[in-house]
């Protein structure tokens, strides 16, 4: 296999510390590249040391080089440097950055570009923090590409992710002395490790392999910490997303030495004692709430317990982890709702609501018990409103014939949105067929951990379709967990399901599944016409996104939110273009009467 390696190293970024670890770890990833035999002309090295800038120009440049060749099979790309979060979506911080909030690369976008790219496998290595933006510079960073435009969207290539550490979690670097005068990049060190055959359970059949590769690493990690000395109060747990085949590989091994007999009283090195292991993470406990739900059917299942884990597992739970089983938890309030809105609307909890515009209907605001309730007047089937919040903050989301959005916001935005039929009676028979399986989900995704393995997405398509309700919002959570693990049928499946059962065309799933990369007339038929989870105005540029002209910078006022909220001056521009839309529709309507 033709092999190319990409090295990225960025030790300084705006007013953020600067990285001791990152020139050694590059150094490093090097040398396994020569000892892969991976030609030299083929290893590209793009750090900032000496004061040089690394910019997102001389990185498109390297890979549209390396596609251009036509020979190359699997390009692997390294980074390590400053990473950040913003609305869930992850960048990787270049030299400029954050003055220039372009000045980083876009780790979502550029996976969607590299699934139909030139490259047959694509594998990123982050050794970066994920944790939340800081103050509003950081939080303007919107990214950039590296990876050329798609120009056969038919394409899906295998691309492969391995992040350093959790969602929400730093990257941490360790010394190596007590000088304190050499560092180590943790993770960097245990993928060294594996990479270099010292981690047997990443290896299969003589290679080093994507999959065991994902579950050998965590405990690797983990390990290493405990012998740096740190305290483990802030652990670090690598995470992964693996759409690649079994028979991939990143490593290929020497033959073993035949290994000599062992007395049967030693200790294996490395064996850790079950209750000496690292606690489950938030996504591994997201993994076996999921696994839970898709076999549950019972409304009144009441939330998995930090205790019923550790039971089925032998293993703790991560205080981030713990908090999420304890949310799922909900009191005899939240099982007693309010009563809905007898025509299409919403049902918003937490917040007050001072405007709706909804540019093809009446709206009627009003009140039942502490929830603020919407109801909208309108003959079409599908539409979209614009809810002002009494914070200034708004949404913008579809109005569907037959269904109430239900709405929950937090201190932290809005997280929790679900559609369910505007009879009262339905409405009770979806919560009870749909409650834990909805709330597991939500759970999940407002946590960022939302994340399916081939045979939970396999449950979760069965699920949905088996379904006698429908909720909407659902299929836009299960969207995204398809569209990271590559499965682009499984949202065209769902986007014409939803069009049979409910005459509705959602933007998101249309921009996950690559349609409107395919057809442009398509942005006229969905609805809302903006991302409605904040992550997809990530890969509006790679996946041609369609955003009307008036709103382009609209991405740089959303909230920190799972659910698109825009500031008070986003809101202003929103109302202003469905008025402006509004007008030109009377005025073409007017001029064929005459």
């Amino acid at each position: 296999m033709n092999r190319a390696l990409l090295l990225i190293g960025v030790s300084q970024a705006g007013g953020l510390g600067k990285l001791k670890a990152v020139e050694s770890s590059i150094d490093k990833m090097a040398a396994w590249a020569k000892s892969q035999g991976i030609p030299d002309d083929q290893v590209i090295r793009r750090t900032d040391a000496g004061g040089v800038a690394v910019t997102v120009a001389d990185l498109f440049k390297d890979i549209k080089s390396l596609a251009d060749r036509d020979t190359i099979e699997q390009l692997i790309v390294y980074f390590s440097g400053h990473g950040v979060v913003n609305n869930r979506q992850e960048y990787w911080l270049l030299s400029d950055a954050p003055v220039n909030a372009a000045a980083a690369v876009n780790i979502e976008g550029n996976v969607s570009l590299a699934r139909a790219g030139a490259f047959e496998h694509v594998v990123f290595l982050s050794d970066a923090c994920r944790t939340p933006t800081q103050g509003v510079q950081y939080g303007r960073i919107i990214g950039s590409d590296i990876f050329p435009n798609i120009e056969d969207a038919d394409l899906e290539r295998s691309v492969d992710i391995f992040f350093a550490t959790s969602l929400g979690a730093p990257a941490l670097e360790v010394q190596q002395s007590e000088q304190g005068q050499k560092y180590q990049a943790i993770f960097t060190e245990a993928l060294l490790d594996a990479l270099n055959g010292k981690v047997p359970e990443a290896i299969r059949d003589g290679r080093v392999r994507p999959r065991p590769l994902k579950k050998a690493l965590p405990k690797k990690v983990w390990d290493k910490l405990k012998a740096s000395g740190l305290s483990l109060s802030t652990s670090q747990t690598p995470d992964a997303r693996i759409t690649s085949e079994d028979e991939a590989w990143l490593a290929s091994l020497p033959p073993p030495v035949p290994a000599t007999a062992t007395p049967p009283d030693i200790d294996v090195i490395g064996m850790t004692p079950p209750d000496a292991a690292a606690p489950l993470s938030t996504r591994e406990v997201a993994q076996l709430v999921m696994e839970e739900a898709l076999r549950n059917d019972s409304y009144g299942r009441a939330a998995t317990t930090p205790v019923e884990v550790k039971t089925l597992t032998g293993r703790g739970v991560s205080k981030n982890a713990t908090l999420m089983l304890k949310s799922m938890a909900r009191g005899p309030d939240d099982r007693r709702p309010q009563p809905l809105p007898e025509k299409p609307g919403f049902q918003i909890h937490g917040r007050g609501v001072t405007r709706v515009t909804c540019a093809d209907g009446d709206t009627l605001l009003g009140q039942q018990g502490d929830a603020v309730t919407v109801s909208v007047d309108t003959d079409e089937r599908q539409s979209q409103a614009l809810i002002e919040f009494d914070d200034g903050n708004g949404v913008l989301l579809p109005v569907i014939a037959g269904f109430v959005g239900v709405l929950r916001l937090h201190e932290r935005g809005l997280d929790e949105v679900w559609y369910e039929p505007a009879d009262e009676f339905d409405a009770s028979m979806s919560r009870e067929e749909l409650d834990y399986l909805r709330q597991a989900i939500i759970k999940a995704s407002s946590l960022g951990v939302f994340a399916l393995e081939s045979d939970d997405a396999d449950a979760l398509a069965v699920r949905m379709q088996n379904l006698k309700f429908q909720d909407p919002a659902l299929a836009v959570y299960a969207a995204y967990a398809y569209h990271d693990i590559g499965q682009f049928r499984r949202i065209a499946d769902m986007q014409n399901y939803l069009r049979y059962r409910m005459d509705v065309r959602l933007y998101d799933l249309a921009l996950l599944s690559r349609e409107l990369l395919k057809d442009a007339g398509l942005a006229h038929d969905v609805v809302p016409a903006l991302p409605m989870l904040s992550q997809g105005w990530a890969l509006t540029g790679a996946l041609s996104g369609r955003i009307p002209t008036e709103l382009d910078g609209l991405r740089q006022q959303l909230r920190p939110s799972l659910w698109s909220l825009y500031t008070p001056e986003g809101v202003q521009s929103i109302r202003a273009w469905m008025r402006n839309s509004a007008e030109k529709s009377s005025h073409l309507t007017l001029g064929a009467m005459s």
